[in-house]
């Protein structure tokens, strides 16, 4: 389970209108997240790899 899903419990038990629109969202929140913490992860190997060169 993730932090997120601790905090706000599993969007596919949410009820109501908010509930349906998390769960149809949820999916392309996690791939998105994970996308962007790769790019930022990224991001600071190369800037660790630059400051070493110098």
């Amino acid at each position: 389970m993730t932090e997120m899903q601790r905090r706000f419990g599993s969007p596919v038990t949410a009820s109501g209108p908010v509930g349906q629109l998390v769960a149809k969202l949820w999916p392309l929140t996690q791939s998105d997240i994970r996308r962007a913490i790769g790019n930022l992860a990224k991001a600071i190997n190369r800037g660790h790899s630059l400051v070493a060169e110098d």
